[in-house]
């Protein structure tokens, strides 16, 4: 039996946050700012919470990525300085310049710093094959059920089949962070995500992960 490590908690956490990245058509947690929809923000906070207990937090300073990532933040505080007579004056939506910068500012170090670090952490002892199958399959388990509201909702919106509504698409309801939601004056069609740009958003960001099932796999499931 393997012993129970830290490790062992983070990589769930990180597998499942990967999983409900679409997942965003709730109401979403009103304090966590940029954040609040992001259902798997929730999931990568609790893995870097666990990866703090962790005696030591390694930190990829010689990766170049992560370098790059750094000198961007730094781009971004400098420009801000540079432009602080613009954002003092800045109001807009009952939200002030300065007020906006902390948010904004925050969320990008959330996600260029934070989140990179606690997926680092949490991978770098596993087989690298093994983290790209395994993120991969994660990805693939959300396609499909984003897929499914999919169908449902297309023929909800585009066909006229309202009689879907009550009992096949109010069932994601009971899915976490998951609200069965149609628009029918546009007829846009926005799956488990809070917004059709959102979808779009997502297909295109796990398109490469998708299409390498045709390099890696022997199937004809690939297609």
């Amino acid at each position: 039996m393997n012993k129970l490590t830290i490790n062992n908690i983070i990589l769930p956490f990180l597998l499942l946050g990967i999983f409900f990245i679409p997942f965003n058509s709730w109401s979403g947690i009103g304090f966590l700012g940029e954040y609040y929809r992001d259902s798997c923000f929730l999931f990568f906070s609790f893995a870097f919470v666990l990866t703090l207990f962790k005696r030591k937090i390694q930190i990829p300073l010689n990766n170049l990525i992560f370098q790059f990532l750094i000198l961007f933040i730094l781009w971004a505080l400098l420009a801000t300085i540079l432009n602080a007579n613009n954002i003092s004056e800045y109001y807009f939506k009952q939200t002030s310049g300065i007020g906006r910068f902390i948010n904004q500012f925050g969320s990008l170090i959330i996600a260029a710093i934070i989140i990179p670090l606690t997926f680092y952490n949490g991978f770098k002892k596993i087989n690298i094959n093994k983290v790209f199958r395994l993120i991969r399959r994660a990805i693939l388990a959300s396609l499909i059920i984003a897929f499914i509201y999919s169908v449902i909702e297309i023929l909800i919106v585009k066909m006229n089949m309202l009689y879907l509504k009550k009992p096949l698409l109010n069932l994601f309801d009971y899915f976490p962070f998951t609200e069965a939601k149609t628009d029918m004056r546009l007829q846009r069609i926005s799956s488990v995500t809070f917004e059709p740009p959102a979808l779009g958003t997502y297909l295109l960001s796990i398109a490469g992960w998708m299409f390498s099932y045709i390099l890696t796999e022997k199937k004809l499931l690939k297609y």
